[in-house]
């Protein structure tokens, strides 16, 4: 059934349709809840008496100049004659406020070309901001992966080409670094590019029939000329047999050649023996004795671990030499006994150790001697004078001479100072 609509439902359609600004006409036939063809039909029967007026543009459309005239020709007007000159112009007089107010604060309203570029321009620049930020939100993302992290990069920079074996606990690892990448904005071309993997086998991966461990890791392969327990068996046997005990693979599978035999190769030999522990040592020469680090020393009080040297002392004739003996206390860095002689003597020695203890008051077994392996300290007489006064002794390791660094550190704060050498030029 078709709708009337009274002419005064008409003329208040006509308008406000006229005086839309920038919105469309389809915008007022649906604020109307009319047809937009009805309503064009409607302007365009009223296009006859809308001739009278000067000027049959929107508003909006007007140019400044425009506007500059027609608020010029409405200056001195008020009232009844303002409200004709709007009628006869097409305007409202809100209109010739708002343009008034935009001259008087040098903003005038562009015109209906310029809003327009102003608009396109705009558009243009939200759109590339966006591309921009996508960008950057792409590259921050994609540089997550290649961010080291103690070390190590988060993703290798090579996981290998088609083909390549990749574990299962890798996989996930990976399918994880790809989300978060992909969360913060990282293409998923470019972030499987930065993994080193195609984006089909990542996809490949999501999916729960694939996602299991590579198959080749399972695989249990046994070689056809491997070789049998009994086979090993002989291997052994014959290697610690009375003849060859003492020999090396090297030397036994030659000999065996020579007589016509062929039991196993010559790494074969080797791999079994290895298995049993029995490479060590096969030589008819005693084993290698080794050497550990002796048991570290550890001074709580005074008068627990002494440290004690000879060094040389150089005097006025080149080539002659004082010896000083110094012992010292770990613990209080207190030098408790020294002497110089003329040459080095464990009986000397054994005199300043007897005198040291005597004069400390030190108890049996409370004390460790520790020093280096010069003959002095490795002497009989230094050592029976150690046994009776109580006193357990401690020596370097061989051939190693940081092991006493208390004594060497002030003997080197001895002859480097500025005194010793002012006597001894």
């Amino acid at each position: 059934m078709a709708i009337r609509y009274s002419q005064e439902f008409k003329d208040q359609a006509i308008e406000k349709t006229l005086q839309r600004g920038d919105k469309t006409i389809q915008c007022i036939a649906d604020e109307l809840n009319i047809n937009l063809f009805t309503l064009k039909e409607w302007l365009r029967k009223a296009q006859p008496t809308m001739t009278s007026t000067s000027n049959p543009q929107r508003p909006a459309d007007w140019t400044p100049k425009q506007r500059f005239e027609a608020l010029m020709k409405s200056a001195g007007l008020a009232g009844e004659s303002l409200s004709a000159f709007c009628r006869e112009q097409g305007l409202f007089p809100h209109h010739l406020e708002t343009w008034k107010q935009g001259f008087i604060t040098g903003n005038p309203s562009p015109g209906p070309a310029t809003d327009k570029a102003l608009r396109t321009e705009l558009g243009q620049v939200k759109k590339e901001l966006n591309r921009k930020e996508k960008a950057l939100a792409e590259a921050a993302a994609l540089l997550v992966l290649q961010i080291p992290t103690r070390g190590t990069r988060k993703v290798p920079s090579v996981l290998g080409g088609k083909g390549m074996m990749i574990a299962f606990p890798e996989r996930q690892q990976l399918l994880n670094y790809f989300d978060e990448a992909v969360s913060q904005g990282a293409r998923r071309t470019k972030a499987a590019n930065i993994i080193g993997l195609r984006l089909r086998t990542l996809q490949r991966w999501r999916q729960p029939e694939t996602l299991k461990p590579d198959g080749r890791t399972q695989r249990q392969f046994t070689p056809p000329n491997k070789l049998t327990d009994e086979e090993r068996e002989n291997i052994l046997a014959l290697a610690n047999s009375e003849e060859f005990k003492n020999r090396t693979p090297h030397q036994i599978v030659p000999m065996l050649a020579e007589r016509g035999v062929y039991i196993a190769s010559e790494s074969s030999f080797y791999r079994v023996l290895k298995e049993a522990d029995q490479l060590k040592h096969r030589h008819a020469s005693r084993a290698a004795n080794p050497c550990s680090k002796p048991k570290a020393l550890t001074a709580s009080a005074p008068n627990q671990v002494y440290s004690w040297d000879i060094t040389y002392l150089a005097t006025l004739i080149k080539g002659q030499f004082f010896y000083l003996y110094l012992f010292m206390d770990i613990f209080s860095r207190k030098i408790v006994g020294w002497q110089v002689y003329h040459e080095e003597s464990s009986s000397q020695a054994a005199d300043v150790m007897r005198d040291i203890c005597q004069r400390e008051g030190i108890p049996s077994g409370q004390l460790v001697l520790h020093s280096d392996n010069g003959s002095p300290m490795k002497g009989a007489t230094m050592l029976a004078t150690l046994q009776k006064l109580g006193v357990a002794p401690s020596r370097s390791r061989p051939s190693v001479s940081n092991d006493n660094p208390y004594s060497e550190a002030l003997f080197k704060t001895l002859k480097y100072g500025p005194r010793w050498r002012a006597q001894t030029v």
